[in-house]
């Protein structure tokens, strides 16, 4: 009867030991992923505001009725698209809201020429395969998502 509970006590020390040694690598791991698949979402969400950009520069300069199509794949955790800065020929901030409630971070990309993205609705920027329409206006450019 001794051997069998020394066998079981042996047994549950050694498996104790092993969850010691792997819980912590287990974090690491975790957080190590999280951390890279933010900085892969922050990077293809800049990639996509640069081309919006580049995109309605193009458009804008060659004036009305020019148009342009965009086919994005918007990552997750997009929750807000805003443009900041001046009106008219003042230059202007288009800024993605990127994260969640642990981690916000805004995505800056700076543009030349007066944006207006009134007709983005939310579902225009969630996650998935997206196309945003570029379109010249009289009062600059106008970014609007297609169903």
């Amino acid at each position: 009867m001794k051997t069998k509970s020394q066998v079981a006590l042996e047994y549950l020390m050694v498996v104790g030991l092993a969850f010691v040694i792997i819980m912590p690598m287990v974090y690491m791991f975790y957080s190590y992923t999280v951390s890279t698949q933010e900085e892969v979402g922050m990077a293809k969400i800049h990639k996509i505001g640069v081309d919006i950009v580049n995109a309605a520069e193009g458009v804008y300069y060659l004036g009305e009725p020019s148009r342009s199509t965009l086919n994005v794949n918007m990552p997750a955790g997009i929750y807000e698209v805003e443009v900041l800065g001046g009106t008219g020929y003042e230059k202007q901030l288009l800024v993605f809201k990127f994260g969640d409630a642990g981690f916000n971070q805004p995505i800056v990309i700076p543009s030349k020429i007066p944006l207006n993205i009134d007709d983005l609705k939310p579902e225009d920027i969630s996650a998935g395969r997206k196309v945003i329409v570029i379109e010249a206006a009289t009062d600059g450019v106008r970014l609007k998502g297609q169903s």
